[in-house]
C-alpha cells in the first residue's frame, strides 16, 4: 500500500512539472515602427490674405480754418500737381495780407530812414561834430528800426502764407479716393473724418501678415502670386520683410509693389497672396507628433539600448504627412511612428518592420 501511495504522489509531481515548464512567456514590451530622421524637400503653398494699397496717398487739410466756398473735385477725378482741390472763403484773410503788407512797407521805410541817419552820424563821429552818445543814439535807433521791419515782415510772411493755404492743392498726381465736405460747410477744429484723400495709383502695395514660425522660409526671392477676386493670378515680387514681430499677433509684415498704372485695382481692395514655398529641412510622419498643441508635439526617439526616450518638438505647418520640424530632433536619430501612444521614458520596446505594421 505504502508503495503504491509513493508511485501516485511521484507521479503527480512529474505532471506538474511538465505542466509548468510548457507555459509561454507573456511579452511585455511594445511593439513599435520607427524611421530614420531625415532632410526632406518639402514643397507647400502659403496663402494669405493681403490688402491693397496705392504706394503713395495722402490725407489732406486745409492748415486754415474758415468757410468753404468750393469743392472742385469728386471721388475719382484724376488731378496733376498743384491742382486746385478746394477753396476757404479768404475775404478775412485777404484783408489780413493788406494791413500786414502796409505795415511791413511802413516799417520799412523807417528802417531805411533810420539806416541813412546813421549812416550820417557815423561821418559826423569821425569829423567829431558830434557826440559819441548822440551817434550812439541814432546806431541805437536804426537797430530798433531794423528789428521792427524785421518783426512786420514775419507777420506779412504768415499772412501771406494763411492766404495761400486757403486754397487746397494737389500734392502730387493722383486720384482723388475721398471727399467728405461740401461748399457751405465750416472746416477746422476737431475732423472727423478727412476732407479729401488722394492716392497714386500707378503702383500699389500688398501687405500681408505671416506666422513667425514660417516667415523663415519665405524670401525676396520666393515665388508670390496675387489674386483678387475671381481674377487670374499674377506674379508678384516681395520686396520687404520686417524684422519684428507684432507682440500681439505673433507674426511678421511682408510687402511688395507692382504696377497698376492701367488703374485695374483700387486702394483698400482686399487680395490673396499665395508664396511657394520649397524647402529643404528635418521633416517626419505627421504620425509620429503626439500631445499636439501651439505648434508644439511630443515625440518618442529610439535609444541604441532599445528603450525609448520622449522629446518635445516645435514644428511648421505642412500641407501633406511630412511635417516639417523647426527645433527639438536632430537628423539621424530613429523616430517612433507607430505604437508609441501609451509608451513613457525608458520602456523598452520591439522593432518591427513597416511590412509587418
Amino acid at each position: 500500500m505504502i508503495i503504491f501511495l509513493l508511485t501516485i504522489l511521484f507521479a503527480c509531481s512529474d505532471s506538474t512539472e511538465n505542466t509548468s515548464t510548457n507555459t509561454p512567456e507573456v511579452e511585455l514590451r511594445q511593439s513599435v515602427r520607427t524611421e530614420m530622421v531625415e532632410k526632406q524637400i518639402i514643397s507647400q503653398n502659403l496663402v494669405l490674405p493681403t490688402t491693397l494699397e496705392a504706394e503713395r496717398s495722402a490725407i489732406l487739410v486745409p492748415k486754415v480754418q474758415g468757410r468753404i466756398e468750393e469743392v472742385f473735385v469728386r471721388i475719382g477725378d484724376q488731378v496733376t500737381k498743384g491742382t486746385p482741390l478746394l477753396e476757404i472763403e479768404d475775404s478775412d484773410y485777404f484783408a489780413s495780407y493788406k494791413e500786414t503788407k502796409m505795415a511791413m512797407r511802413l516799417m520799412e521805410t523807417q528802417m531805411e530812414q533810420a539806416t541813412r541817419s546813421h549812416e550820417r552820424f557815423k561821418k559826423l563821429l569821425e569829423e567829431q561834430a558830434v557826440t559819441k552818445s548822440q551817434y550812439e543814439e541814432v546806431e541805437m535807433g536804426a537797430k530798433l528800426a531794423e528789428g521792427q521791419y524785421e518783426r512786420a515782415k514775419i507777420g506779412f510772411d504768415i499772412a501771406s502764407s494763411r492766404l495761400t493755404e486757403t486754397k487746397l492743392k494737389a500734392p502730387f498726381d493722383g486720384t482723388i479716393i475721398a471727399r467728405n465736405v461740401e461748399a457751405g460747410e465750416m472746416l477746422g477744429g476737431n475732423i472727423q473724418q478727412p476732407p479729401i484723400m488722394i492716392a497714386d495709383l500707378r503702383n500699389i502695395r500688398f501687405i500681408a501678415s505671416i506666422g513667425e514660425s514660417t516667415v523663415g522660409s519665405v524670401s525676396k526671392e520666393s515665388k508670390a502670386f496675387l489674386q483678387v477676386l475671381n481674377q487670374e493670378p499674377f506674379p508678384v515680387k516681395i520686396t520687404r520683410i520686417n524684422q519684428a514681430v507684432d507682440p500681439v499677433t505673433r507674426t511678421i509684415q511682408i510687402e511688395g509693389i507692382f504696377d497698376n498704372s492701367t488703374h485695374t485695382f483700387i486702394h483698400g481692395q482686399s487680395a490673396q497672396l499665395t508664396i511657394e514655398n520649397s524647402q529643404e529641412i528635418i521633416a517626419i510622419n505627421r504620425q509620429a507628433l503626439l500631445n499636439r498643441k501651439d505648434q508644439t508635439a511630443d515625440v518618442f526617439i529610439l535609444l541604441e539600448d532599445h528603450t525609448v526616450q520622449k522629446k518635445t518638438v516645435r514644428y511648421g505647418r505642412s500641407d501633406n504627412g511630412l511635417v516639417p520640424i523647426l527645433s527639438g530632433i536632430q537628423e539621424g536619430e530613429q523616430i517612433l511612428v507607430a505604437g508609441q501612444s501609451r509608451l513613457k521614458d525608458g520602456d523598452l520596446v520591439i522593432i518591427v518592420s513597416e511590412q509587418a505594421q
